[in-house]
């Protein structure tokens, strides 16, 4: 693994390399595979992969916070404010991970794999990710202290096996707060401990389920503030109910599709039934190809979709339709049709000179009800310098940002 700095975005990047002939090499793969199916505030972001003869390479967001198995994690203690968030956080994540495909589990759940940011907690390492149907030959790394009786004995593996995981991390936090027992009133670490308890039972039958999990977290900690809280009131879509949803980029690269597939399955979330839509690319258009992505939790996919074609695909009972047109010249009639019209850009070195001409080009054309700019991966700096160019241009449309701090 090594660090490394962008020249031109002045950020770190983590490249992780491994031969084809490792033992640890499906590990990678899997992390490749889970990293570009997913997003989350709770992952790194994937930048890119690429492969040789030899080897694999993943290019990931690096994390810079402290991880619960560091030093100076281990030298400190927990108050009872802290313990909370942390297990929050975690509840978080797994609620996450059970929002997904029905078969996927995290499995590597350890103090090393978590890590406390300026932002929030980070889960990394995702190569022991599995999905319960069709693994065949695939063993997930299981960490002694924290893997259940399932994954070091051998047998079935399914959501109570991330009960026990998420339960091996409470049990690890609730023993670093060290605050007195009140004789008549038990502590938030007595009562983390016997959560903990209950998600360590050695059969996955006798374990609670998620909901009650959630459940007895929200009762135990309702001091806190959730983890997610922040995130969940900074959404992509201002109006669920809206039935069609365009995204364009200004030009190639910008991350269209991403900001598209986070649009979808940010309603997906939700419970929406949603269509994703990639439309046919013109010949110097985006190169995006979405044959490899298959329907997601809640999601239809459909590829190479003519613009003539959308119609048929409104008949299907959609609660919302997300479009991806890719890089655009011109707004399209289907475009204009759609009740909230997103535009993402990158205003930033290497995008923002593209970025500034499409917006100027387009003034005339942008509306401010229903319209959105995305400036994806900005940071506040760059995002004040985005509103006050629109500012300038006299257009009023909503804008947001993607970056370090996700939306």
């Amino acid at each position: 693994m090594f660090l490394a700095s962008h020249v031109k975005l002045k950020e770190y990047r983590v490249i992780k390399k491994i031969s084809k002939t490792n033992p640890f090499f499906n590990q990678l793969k899997t992390e490749a595979k889970f990293l570009s199916r997913y997003s989350s505030d709770f992952m790194p972001k994937l930048y890119d992969v690429e492969e040789d003869g030899e080897n694999l390479y993943l290019v990931e967001e690096y994390v810079e916070g402290v991880g619960l198995a560091s030093e100076e994690f281990l030298q400190n203690c927990l108050d009872e404010k802290e313990l909370s968030y942390i297990v929050k956080g975690l509840l978080d994540f797994l609620q996450f991970i059970n929002s997904l495909e029905e078969s996927v589990l995290y499995i590597d759940w350890k103090p090393g794999n978590i890590i406390l940011t300026k932002n929030g907690l980070k889960v990394v390492d995702f190569g022991s990710v599995i999905y319960t149907e069709g693994n065949d030959g695939f063993t997930p790394l299981a960490t002694s202290g924290f893997a259940a009786p399932e994954l070091i004995k051998g047998g079935v593996l399914g959501r109570a096996t991330d009960i026990y995981g998420f339960g091996s991390l409470v049990r690890y936090l609730a023993e670093k707060n060290r605050q007195k027992n009140s004789l008549f009133k038990k502590s938030i670490r007595d009562k983390l401990l016997r959560l903990s308890s209950l998600c360590l039972k050695e059969s996955p039958d006798e374990r609670p389920d998620i909901k009650d999990v959630e459940k007895l977290v929200k009762k135990i900690c309702k001091e806190a503030p959730l983890a997610s809280q922040k995130n969940q009131q900074r959404g992509i879509i201002r109006d669920t109910a809206s039935k069609m949803i365009a995204v364009c980029g200004a030009e190639s690269g910008v991350g269209t599709t991403h900001i598209a597939l986070l649009t979808a399955k940010e309603l997906a979330a939700k419970g929406r039934k949603v269509a994703f839509l990639s439309l046919i690319r013109d010949e110097d258009g985006d190169e995006t190809n979405l044959n490899c992505l298959t329907d997601l939790k809640n999601i239809r996919i459909f590829n190479s979709v003519a613009e003539e074609d959308v119609a048929y695909i409104l008949k299907k009972g959609f609660d919302n339709i997300v479009i991806d047109f890719g890089r655009v010249d011109e707004f399209s009639l289907l475009f204009y049709s759609c009740d909230e019209k997103i535009i993402v850009i990158q205003n930033n070195l290497i995008k923002g000179s593209k970025s500034v001409a499409f917006l100027t080009s387009h003034r005339e054309d942008i509306g401010e009800k229903d319209w959105l700019i995305i400036d994806n991966l900005s940071d506040e700096a760059s995002l004040k310098e985005t509103k006050k160019f629109l500012n300038g241009l006299k257009i009023k449309p909503g804008c947001k940002g993607i970056g370090r701090e996700r939306i």
